[in-house]
């Protein structure tokens, strides 16, 4: 990884976000990044997923997602193939976000790989 800086920029969650027409919010994170220091990719999208969390249960308290019906999707666009090591990873988290109501879509290189 050349610039550990660069990489957060780009695994922003900021600005990503959208409502369709079925309630579901999208909240989506760019992973640019390769899987050569698999610990330190894994704990960057950790960290994006948990600020899509964190967003979510803040719109929660002012408006519960019982009441306004929106189901929260979290989707991972990346470029580069997952490692073992981060396949394990998102086996865990997406076991860890469906408990809590949470989708979890990973895209890599426009195919797409669900963890519901």
């Amino acid at each position: 990884m050349k610039n550990k800086k660069g990489c957060k920029k780009y695994m922003n969650v900021n600005g990503y976000e959208a409502i369709n027409n079925q309630n579901t919010l999208f909240l989506s994170i760019v992973d640019t990044l390769d899987w050569k220091d698999e610990e330190a990719h894994v704990l960057h999208i950790y960290e994006a997923i948990n600020k899509c969390r964190a967003y979510v249960e803040k719109v929660n308290r002012k408006n519960p997602a019982v009441e306004t019906g929106i189901r929260p999707v979290i989707q991972v666009f990346t470029q580069c193939e997952c490692s073992e090591y981060g396949n394990d990873f998102y086996e865990l988290i997406k076991d860890l976000l469906q408990d809590i109501g949470f989708e979890l879509n990973i895209y890599i290189n426009n195919s797409k790989f669900t963890y519901m």
